[in-house]
């Protein structure tokens, strides 16, 4: 069974630092050598339906009608998984 999840990054870093030493192909020259660290975490959780509803008011000289749908924001701790 597959199941889909939606993700978003929650928290993402990245550590980048140069260090010198000298070359290996001339020891009187000096090279620079690149380290580069990235962390990242993500939030998953299962993907829901969303049902929406239609609320109208409805006056002598006016109609409103609206249109109300949960906040997608809004789910349970235990629908979540976190990775990173």
């Amino acid at each position: 069974m597959v199941t889909e999840l939606n993700c978003r990054i929650e928290y993402q870093r990245t550590n980048r630092s140069k260090k010198t030493k000298p070359c290996m192909y001339d020891p009187g020259q000096t090279c620079y050598s690149e380290n580069t660290q990235s962390q990242a975490a993500w939030i998953c959780a299962k993907p829901f339906k969303v049902i929406c509803i239609f609320i109208a008011f409805t006056g002598t000289d006016y109609r409103l009608v609206q249109k109300v749908c949960p906040d997608h924001n809004f789910q349970t701790e235990q629908n979540q998984q976190h990775f990173g």
